[in-house]
């Protein structure tokens, strides 16, 4: 099957009912969808690549619908990190349960709205140390590229990502952009 047929979590404009639908149906008709992605800490430095469109973004994706229901979320940014990492479905199944114990969740559901209104997700944001997390393939190759295309994942700190987003802020895809909220200071 190819991913677009896979099938994911389609939801409404409240996310209040999941139901499966085929990723390319959704992504063709704006349907809202669930997707989670993972903050992937090393000290003090965030891991941060270019996706296929040259948005800058943290490792994550989209929920898959399952035979049994929707994916969780934290299990869903969990499996999306290994497999973005290049791991090995076997990896992905030994790992899973490991990554799982280690996520926290930052961010409990946020609507994101990209690609001229195509692509409407309800997105959850972990986060998890860089220790946890076995796989360095993707760091290991200059301008590597993931599973799914993502390329040249490197370290960044906070204030370089806000000076990115500063020279080219729809370069900064909606998981980046709900960091830097978090990490602003409080107004007066």
């Amino acid at each position: 099957m190819s991913d677009l047929d896979e099938l994911i979590v389609a939801s409404d404009w409240r996310d209040a009912v999941p139901r499966p639908l085929r990723y390319s149906v959704v992504h063709a008709g704006g349907i809202p969808h669930r997707a989670a992605h993972v903050e992937v800490w090393q000290g003090e430095r965030l891991l941060v690549w270019s996706r296929s469109d040259g948005k800058l973004e943290l490792p994550g994706g989209h929920l898959r619908w399952r035979d049994d229901g929707p994916e969780a979320g934290n299990e869903g940014a969990a499996r999306e990190l290994l497999e973005e990492l290049g791991e090995a479905p076997d990896v992905v199944a030994r790992e899973l349960p490991r990554v799982l114990e280690a996520l926290e969740l930052v961010v409990g559901s946020c609507f994101n709205q990209s690609m001229a209104g195509k692509n409407n997700e309800w997105v959850s944001v972990y986060r998890v140390r860089a220790e946890v997390v076995s796989s360095s393939l993707v760091l290991e190759r200059a301008g590597a590229l993931s599973s799914d295309g993502n390329r040249d994942a490197r370290w960044w700190s906070v204030a370089s990502i806000r000076e990115f987003a500063e020279r080219d802020p729809l370069l900064l895809a909606s998981s980046l952009k709900l960091l830097l909220d978090r990490q602003r200071p409080p107004r007066v």
